[in-house]
């Protein structure tokens, strides 16, 4: 038998070596699919801009990077629909 560490979205986007983030730009909830899905396939953890965590509801706080979420520290980080605000870019070293 094996145990596993129980890790939540904070841990896993903090520890993500590649990071696709989601904005403002994406017109729906079902739109940030691509996101997930691109996420996915690189291997990568999901985040986002305030937003869409705080004001939409559309994502968990806990993947929110920015001045007042995580920091994160990425080898690659994609940033789609998002404008780029100090809040955000504070974030990301």
């Amino acid at each position: 038998m094996k145990t596993l560490e129980k890790r939540d979205a904070t841990t896993d986007l903090r520890g993500a070596t590649v990071i696709v983030s989601a904005g403002r730009g994406f017109r729906t909830k079902e739109d940030l699919r691509l996101a997930e899905d691109l996420a996915k396939a690189l291997g990568g953890a999901l985040g986002c801009s305030r937003p869409l965590s705080s004001d939409y509801g559309w994502l968990p706080e806990e993947l929110h990077i920015g001045l007042t979420g995580v920091t994160v520290k990425p080898s690659l980080y994609f940033a789609l629909g998002i404008s780029g605000q100090l809040q955000h870019v504070a974030g990301i070293k």
